[in-house]
């Protein structure tokens, strides 16, 4: 197949000649460091061209680097000398538009790392709406800004979950919503790829918590309302009841007081159900007055 290559850049082995002729033309009237763009018709895929001067025929051979293809069904295809191949949208011989990015495949763009990128394009970097498949099996839809993953998205990761929501740098920073493949679902505030500031958690086995999050624990004030009916409203550190606090017993038995490693240690009252009241000092869950 004849196609139209617009070259990025060649470098001329012998001095250039700067006419113009049926076998090539000049595209852009400078040199620079022995580097000439040029654009011309062949019928190989060779990386290496031979040049015949129209002014005094002769012979002069470049080495290719990033060529641009011109396909006839429309768009675009430059093939990398890294082995990456782009296919799509291009403006000025610069990536710009929809396009796809692949490890393999016709059409495609080619990671040498075995990632797969196919949506759009801006000033050759990812840029706007795009699908981005890692080889791990982890797949990312949503929003790209200058080439990397930002704004609101959709994270598949692989044996782990779903997160969708807001995304900085390429890790879950803002509001949003994690599907865990262990059926724990949590939706809130997320820094640095941690749930930190305010968010639910629901987990699996029934419990709830909805309170303050500090990079992935507990802490700070929050409810937790378990699957057997007992209510927690107090202060949390390190995913534990730790300081002051109130448990709403499903039997009725209310403790005001304080905790310590998600036990009532400190100063406490326990307020039964059949009326007793035990007031004063706790070690690991017991009275001792």
């Amino acid at each position: 197949m004849i196609g139209k290559i617009l070259l990025i850049a060649a470098v001329v082995i012998a001095p250039a000649c700067a006419g113009g002729g049926l076998e090539w033309e000049l595209v852009r009237g400078h040199l620079n460091n022995n580097e000439l763009a040029l654009s011309l018709l062949r019928t190989d895929d060779n990386s290496l061209i031979v040049l015949t001067c129209p002014i005094d025929k002769t012979k002069y051979s470049c080495t290719v680097y990033d060529p641009v293809i011109e396909l006839k069904n429309g768009g675009f295809k430059r093939e990398y000398s890294n082995g990456n191949v782009y296919e799509g949208d291009m403006k000025s011989e610069i990536i710009e538009g929809k396009g796809k990015m692949v490890i393999e495949g016709k059409g495609k763009m080619m990671l040498v790392n075995g990632d797969t990128y196919e949506g759009e394009w801006k000033n050759e970097v990812m840029e706007g709406k795009g699908k981005y498949v890692w080889r791990n099996g982890n797949t990312y839809e949503g929003d790209f800004k200058e080439g990397g993953i930002e704004g609101h998205g959709k994270y598949i990761y692989k044996n782990k979950g779903v997160y969708e929501g807001d995304i900085k740098n390429g890790i879950r920073t803002g509001k949003g919503m994690m599907a865990y493949s262990n059926g724990n679902i949590y939706d809130g505030d997320w820094k640095r790829d941690f749930q930190n500031g305010k968010g639910t958690m629901i987990y699996a086995n029934g419990d709830k918590y909805e309170g303050e999050w500090d990079l992935g624990s507990k802490e700070g004030q929050g409810i937790m309302v378990y699957a057997n009916g007992d209510k927690y409203i107090g202060e949390w550190l390190n995913n534990a009841m730790e300081g002051y606090g109130t448990m709403i017993y499903a039997n009725g038995d209310i403790y005001e007081g304080d905790w310590k490693g998600g036990v009532i240690e400190g100063k406490g009252k326990m307020t039964c159900a059949n009326g007793d009241i035990y007031e004063g000092n706790w070690v690991a869950g017991v009275f001792v007055g």
